[in-house]
């Protein structure tokens, strides 16, 4: 692990266990804006963007550190999609609010009429206002990229996903046993 890595893999791994015990049994806008808050201002979503940029300048293994450790605490905030969402971003003219939460949502369809697009989306995780969504679609042939404000939908129906929450945390045991080997 080189100098830049171990910094980034000290970093977060306090935070996330940290942010994820705080934010246990509580949801709502406040919570998810105050967490989000700490991720932003250490710049962990900056990983892939590059230094010129205000980014971290990191690489593939870097944003690996960060999404790694995010997984294993349930860290409850979309800090890998909105690494990925940003580095995607820096090479387009697209600019997402400061300090955007991003998430990623696939488009299940696209309606055209009347010089307007309107793109139906199912499944998006920190909808409801908590975070922008990037979405890649794809029209008469043409491939978009757009960044859209949760908050703005004409039509939201909120679903629980299957766990009733985003990475939901649950309790589980860490704990490994290894096996004796026969010889």
């Amino acid at each position: 692990m080189n100098e830049q890595r171990k910094m980034l893999a000290e970093t977060v791994e306090p935070l996330f266990p940290a942010i994820a015990a705080q934010q246990r049994g509580h949801s709502g806008a406040a919570g998810f804006a105050a967490a989000w808050t700490r991720v932003e201002e250490l710049r962990i979503a900056d990983v892939l963007v590059a230094e010129d940029a205000g980014g971290f300048g990191g690489d593939w293994e870097d944003a690996y550190v960060v999404m790694r450790a995010a997984g294993y605490h349930a860290l409850p905030l979309p800090a890998g999609e909105t690494l990925v969402a940003r580095a995607l971003l820096a090479g387009t003219t697209i600019e997402a609010p400061a300090q955007a939460a991003i998430t990623i949502a696939p488009c299940a369809g696209v309606i055209a009429g009347s010089g307007v697009l309107k793109l139906r989306l199912k499944g998006v995780g920190w909808g409801g206002g908590q975070a922008c969504v990037l979405i890649a679609f794809s029209h008469a042939g043409v491939e978009y990229l757009g960044l859209f404000d949760s908050a703005a939908a004409d039509d939201c129906r909120a679903r629980d996903s299957a766990a009733s929450a985003p990475r939901r945390w649950r309790a589980r045991s860490r704990r490994r046993s290894r096996r004796p080997s026969r010889t």
